[in-house]
């Protein structure tokens, strides 16, 4: 999947027309310091493909629709809208999966912007990628999304790490590596 030599990662960015400008900064942050930059997947509603394929002309950039990326989201889409645009991009983020072709992948918000140079190498490291979290001092802190951990606690069979008596951690949710 990657060649050691010059290891490449794959991003997502789910995106709608009303972020394009804040894309364009991230975009050129992404040409400047982010040199092993596979394929970047832009996600986009059905209805803004043809306007953002006419806007983004490079060739490692590949627009996609939510739709076709996420079927499901046709059958329901007065409760996608109803989501909001949070959930969806979750679920994005989780099913461009198949279309990755590099052993990681990054998942991206409009408003990431790299202001250094990032390589594979600080996302990766020996065969494992990195994931950001900080200690939380506060009690606003350590609740923050709660259910999230509960949740996948709940589904992955797991006690939550969190709650050690020396540490309260809180994950960093984008960017984050897959």
């Amino acid at each position: 999947m990657t060649n050691p030599s010059n290891p490449k990662i794959d991003a997502v960015l789910p995106l709608r027309m009303r972020d394009y400008e804040r894309f364009r900064i991230q975009e050129v942050s992404l040409r400047k310091f982010f040199a092993d930059l596979g394929t970047l997947w832009i996600v986009v509603p059905d209805a803004e493909v043809a306007t953002f394929r006419s806007l983004i002309q490079y060739e490692q950039y590949k627009v996609i629709s939510e739709i076709a990326l996420v079927p499901e989201f046709a059958a329901f889409p007065e409760k996608t809208n109803e989501f909001g645009g949070w959930f969806k991009q979750q679920l994005i983020k989780l099913a461009i999966t198949p279309k990755i072709t590099t052993a990681f992948y990054i998942a991206l918000d409009a408003d990431i912007i790299w202001t250094k140079p990032v390589h594979y190498s600080d996302l990766v490291k020996n065969g494992r990628a990195g994931c950001f979290i900080w200690n939380s001092d506060g009690a606003s802190d350590s609740d923050m999304y709660a259910e999230w951990y509960e949740w996948a606690e709940k589904v992955l069979h797991l006690k939550n790490p969190r709650q050690h008596p020396k540490r309260n951690v809180v994950h960093n949710v984008t960017p984050v590596v897959l």
